[in-house]
């Protein structure tokens, strides 16, 4: 949503790990689409209001996030620089029994060579 990062923070709830935006909030906003190109890398404030769309193509989608603090900001220094939230790996098994031999085979197919 265009200029929502100069609102602040405008979550009001986290429901599985995504902040939830008031529908109230967004009842007169419009989500922009910002169309990528493989390679391309997209920068915004990690206030600004967002979300991912439905991948339509055949090809898998693969995003990764890097977050950062302005060092300068008399809030960060306060709280001794430690980012506002933790971010960390979920210890739940999501596909049980993956992968299966079968699927190892198909993604790692035998090679002709003998490597160890």
């Amino acid at each position: 949503v265009p200029g929502s990062h100069r609102d602040g923070l405008v979550t009001d709830s986290v429901v599985e790990g995504f902040g939830q935006v008031p529908a109230s909030y967004l009842a007169n906003k419009t989500f922009q689409s910002v169309p990528c190109r493989i390679g391309d890398a997209l920068f915004f404030s990690s206030f600004l209001v967002h979300q991912s769309g439905t991948n339509v193509t055949d090809g898998i989608r693969w995003s990764c996030h890097f977050r950062y603090n302005n060092l300068d900001d008399p809030s960060f220094i306060e709280r001794g620089y430690v980012h506002p939230y933790l971010y960390k790996p979920s210890d739940e098994l999501l596909t049980p029994d993956y992968p299966v031999n079968l699927k190892l085979t198909d993604i790692f197919p035998a090679s002709t060579t003998n490597a160890s």
